[in-house]
């Protein structure tokens, strides 16, 4: 077909946050919380997490797939993905290695921060959306930028226009490729 490829945003962009919001559960908590999805159970990750629930008076939840994490607050086991979307809405700032977490919560105007992961090898995926949004300060692959990171002043009009833009772009790109396919 010999046609170029172009980066596109991830799916999970292109439905309405007013979409997502239909297919959400109810709030599951009244008490404001940082929400951590960690595939790996990091340590970087968990000192980080328990430090910045602490400077911002956050319960700490945790979406565990396989284990609970023993310094969380509370631990939802096997959420599906209703209630993953729903608690990253609701949540006051989330901590991951999860790609579509990180995506989620840029959507959402989420204060959002990256812990690489060490088995797969996917942090590129993450390091292009965090890149992209302006805020690659948030992937915290050293101690020395978590003093910054606690505080940092995420700049939403910025990530929403940018969001916005990429959005057109996708759209236009893939609506291209469809006629291309169906119309040869």
């Amino acid at each position: 077909m010999n046609i170029p490829g172009e980066w596109v945003l991830d799916p999970v962009f292109l439905l309405p946050i007013e979409q997502w919001k239909q297919l959400m559960v109810t709030n599951i908590s009244k008490e404001d919380y940082l929400l951590i999805y960690d595939f790996e159970g990091n340590k970087e990750l968990k000192r980080f997490a328990k430090e910045y629930a602490r400077r911002h008076h956050l319960k700490i939840y945790v979406i565990a797939d396989t284990y609970p994490l023993l310094y969380a607050d509370r631990n939802f086991m096997k959420a599906g993905p209703r209630e993953f979307v729903s608690m990253i809405y609701h949540c006051k700032a989330f901590i991951s290695n999860s790609f579509h977490g990180t995506a989620f919560s840029i959507m959402f105007n989420k204060p959002v921060f990256v812990f690489n992961r060490h088995r797969h090898k996917v942090n590129s995926r993450m390091e292009s959306l965090m890149t992209l949004f302006g805020i690659n300060q948030c992937i915290l692959d050293n101690p020395e930028k978590w003093e910054k990171a606690y505080y940092y002043p995420f700049n939403y009009e910025q990530i929403n226009h940018t969001k916005q833009r990429e959005l057109i772009k996708s759209k236009a790109y893939l609506d291209n490729l469809l006629n291309i396919c169906t119309h040869p």
